[in-house]
């Protein structure tokens, strides 16, 4: 696991000992201090940056970077410094290429980097800090800013160790979370912490007499308008494939490293993600798929085997009838849930059992085919652009397709689709008591709690050509959930790489008209088009959806009943707060056999890992008086 935190009194005051060591030992999970694994210290006057092993480091005189995370445009980089490199080598490390585009762009070097990451630069000749988050918000930088501190972090849970940095929740963000909704920009789980926003930079000056307030800027946003379309259905599909191509290329592992594995399920996006590696690994592909003998609408093997065929893979079949959510929760906590937020995998064990085989391989990296779904958000303006770009024939032809074999589905989208056409869009109004019925009076209150704090996330421009799509693209519930995996995995030895979070592909999803994201009968259609000769037919053209519900419904409702029960009916709970308990006891156990994957689900599983939340921050801050003296920090 990866990791930093910077302490700085601004005063030019030490740092004491005790502080440091009390955030190193938080950096460095318990399983790899046991082996030996040491935090690295950085110190200057009145400052100390902390790592954790693997984390990225790099000096260069009186100035200090660490990085967390990755870059997946190396070689853009270094072509873009140039001669600032002189003829020295180019830099081997991430840390060491960011450290050279800061000498050449200065604070505008974030602007040109793609991938995972966050970093803090500490400029001792110029005496200030600069910190900096990607675009995505795939990494974080949480941090706290008092009149006579800084303190900066890539974890939560980081500076809850401070002695100055109160554990008291933030009521506002809990809210929102049973609102289904994301954190307001810039706001934490905590009252007394701040989080950075995705594609923002901060500055600040080391002393408070050269200016005590920050100074926030973007240096990414989403593209407006059209993005240079119109597109052709052949160039937009084959500029798809390139862009994907050159997405899963960035993430392979490199050369002399232990073959590409891939997560794949029989979906389109990681089938897709498992072709592309197949042709660019220059090796045998490793696959990873989760099979249930037991559950048939969770089992993809009718896709999966093909595919496997096809690209002359190396399967591993991972049995998950066994693997429902909450196994073993209540006596381990930590295992499902951090103490940065309540977000928590649902299939944890699934996820888990694959990093174990990934690890058993002797593999590092891990490819997935997730965060595709958010590209195709908004298709339901085929109709629209198909008629507004001149091509009424195609429009018709397409409607007839639709309303002469097409599915349930199919006609449902086709009279969204008609409606956009008929009627302009009425701007939403968003009614949380209409939209989410089960929430209670304080958490409706609660929801609109404090101002958004600087340094938070931008709101879309008004011009991006369809919101929904952006703002699900950058929806920080998905970030969130990016980052808390990575973390999991990252304990575990393992490096998730997703290709569908890269930058290109995003922009190139937003800039393409909306029949090429959808046609009546074929979502996705951009990526089946792209993919055309690269996968088997049953797959590239499959309707056939699946789902784990039946293995949530197998864990909540069945196996781990007694300690669903005991999360819900404890008297210290505090779900019943926010969630209306009629609401939720009327789901929850009568309805659950009879629903699909939907609210009830969603906001039971909501309680449930709150509650679960709860317990490992009051296990943590019940051991924040714990002797440290067995954490070594490394000078």
């Amino acid at each position: 696991m990866t990791g930093f935190a910077l302490i700085l009194h601004r005063d030019g005051a030490p740092v004491p000992n005790g502080v440091v060591e009390r955030l190193a030992h938080s950096l460095v999970p318990e399983h790899r201090r046991s082996a030996g694994a040491r935090a690295e210290r950085l110190s200057g006057p009145g400052w100390e940056l902390v790592c954790a092993p693997g984390t990225g480091r790099c000096s260069d005189g009186p100035i200090h970077l660490v990085l967390d995370g990755r870059l997946d445009n190396r070689q853009e980089v270094a072509q873009e410094i140039g001669g600032a490199l002189g003829d020295t080598a180019s830099p081997t490390t991430d840390a060491a290429l960011l450290l050279a585009a800061y000498a050449r762009w200065g604070e505008g070097c974030f602007e040109h980097l793609l991938g995972p990451c966050a970093a803090v630069i500490l400029d001792a000749g110029r005496r200030r800090i600069v910190c900096g988050r990607d675009a995505l918000g795939d990494r974080s930088l949480i941090y706290r800013l008092s009149a006579g501190r800084l303190l900066v972090a890539t974890h939560e849970e980081v500076l809850l160790e401070h002695p100055e940095v109160s554990r008291d929740v933030d009521e506002g963000t809990v809210a929102r979370f049973f609102a289904l909704e994301a954190a307001a920009p810039g706001r934490t789980f905590f009252a007394d912490l701040r989080e950075l926003g995705p594609g923002t930079a901060m500055a600040l000056a080391m002393e408070p007499s050269a200016g005590g307030i920050p100074r926030f800027w973007r240096h990414w946003e989403l593209p407006a308008g059209d993005g240079g379309g119109p597109w052709r259905d052949r160039d937009a599909a084959e500029r798809f494939r390139e862009l994907l191509d050159a997405a899963v290329r960035a993430r392979l592992p490199a050369n002399g490293e232990a073959p590409a594995a891939v997560l794949m399920s029989g979906g389109l996006d990681s089938t897709a993600v498992a072709a592309c590696a197949a042709a660019g690994s220059g090796g045998p592909l490793h696959t990873l798929s989760w099979v249930f003998d037991e559950l048939p609408r969770a089992d993809e093997r009718e896709f999966m085997e093909p595919t496997v065929r096809a690209l002359g893979a190396e399967p591993s079949w991972i049995l998950g009838d066994d693997a429902w959510p909450l196994a073993g929760c209540l006596e381990h906590p930590e295992r499902h849930l951090g103490v940065g937020s309540p977000y928590a995998a649902v299939y944890r064990r699934l996820r888990d059992r694959a990093y174990r085989q990934v690890a058993a391989r002797g593999g590092q990296v891990l490819l997935t085919g997730e965060c595709g779904d958010q590209l195709f958000v908004g298709a339901e303006g085929w109709l629209r652009d198909l008629l507004a770009g001149g091509r009424p024939v195609t429009a018709g032809l397409e409607v007839v397709r639709a309303l002469a074999g097409a599915g349930r589905d199919d006609r449902i989208g086709l009279r969204t689709s008609v409606a956009s056409v008929l009627r302009a869009p009425a701007p939403r109004r968003h009614d949380p008591r209409a939209a989410c019925p089960w929430l209670t009076e304080e958490a409706l209150e609660r929801l609109g709690d404090g101002p958004p704090p600087a340094g938070g996330a931008a709101s879309l421009d008004p011009s991006v050509r369809r919101p929904e799509q952006a703002a699900a693209v950058l929806d920080p519930r998905i970030a969130a959930a990016v980052r808390q995996e990575s973390r999991r995995a990252a304990d575990a030895g393992i490096e998730i790489r997703r290709p569908y979070r890269d930058r290109r592909l995003i922009e190139l999803a937003l800039a393409v008209p909306a029949h090429q994201l959808y046609r009546p009968g074929r979502t996705k259609w951009l990526t089946r088009e792209a993919l055309r000769g690269a996968l088997p037919e049953t797959v590239r053209r499959r309707r056939r959806r699946s789902s784990l519900f039946p293995l949530f419904r197998r864990g909540v409702e069945q196996y781990e009943r007694p300690t669903v029960d005991a999360l819900l009916d404890s008297p210290r709970a505090w779900w019943p707060r926010y969630v209306r308990s009629s609401w939720l006891r009327g789901f929850y156990p009568d309805r659950i056999t009879a629903e699909a994957d939907g609210a009830g689900a969603l906001v039971l599983w909501q309680c449930l890992a709150f509650e679960l939340w709860r317990r490992r921050v009051e296990r943590s801050s019940d051991g924040l008086d714990r002797s440290v003296s067995h954490c070594s920090v490394a000078g």
